[in-house]
C-alpha cells in the first residue's frame, strides 16, 4: 500500500468516488513522486463530459434495439420460409407412408 499500487486500483475499479475518496489519498503519492501537474477536474468540464455520455449512451440504446428489431424480423423470415418448407417436405413424405394396399388408403 506505500506505494500507492492500492489507490490506483480502487481508482481504476471505482472512478465516481475519485473527488472524495480517491484524491486525497492518491494527491500525495503524485506529489511525493513529483506529478503534480495533475488536478481536479473542473466541474464545467466534468458536466460536460457526462452530457457527452450520456448522449452515447442514448444513442448505443437505439442502435442496439434497431439491431434487436432486425433481428427478430429476420428470425421471423427464416421461422416461416423454414416451416413452409417443413410443411411441403412434410406433404411429401407422408405420402409414402401410406399403405399401398388396404382399407386405409385413400382414393
Amino acid at each position: 500500500m506505500e506505494d500507492g499500487r492500492f489507490w490506483f486500483n480502487v481508482l481504476v475499479r471505482e472512478s465516481f468516488n475519485f473527488d472524495e475518496v480517491l484524491w486525497p489519498n492518491i494527491e500525495p503519492l503524485l506529489e511525493k513522486n513529483r506529478v503534480t501537474a495533475v488536478g481536479i477536474p473542473i466541474k464545467v468540464k466534468v458536466e460536460t463530459f457526462v452530457r457527452m455520455k450520456m448522449e452515447d449512451l442514448r444513442r448505443y440504446k437505439l442502435d442496439l434495439q434497431v439491431f434487436k428489431d432486425k433481428k427478430a424480423v429476420e428470425e421471423e423470415r427464416q421461422r416461416k420460409a423454414g416451416k413452409e418448407k417443413t410443411i411441403g417436405e412434410e406433404s411429401q413424405s407422408y405420402s409414402h407412408r401410406l399403405p399401398s394396399k388396404g382399407p386405409n388408403r385413400p382414393p
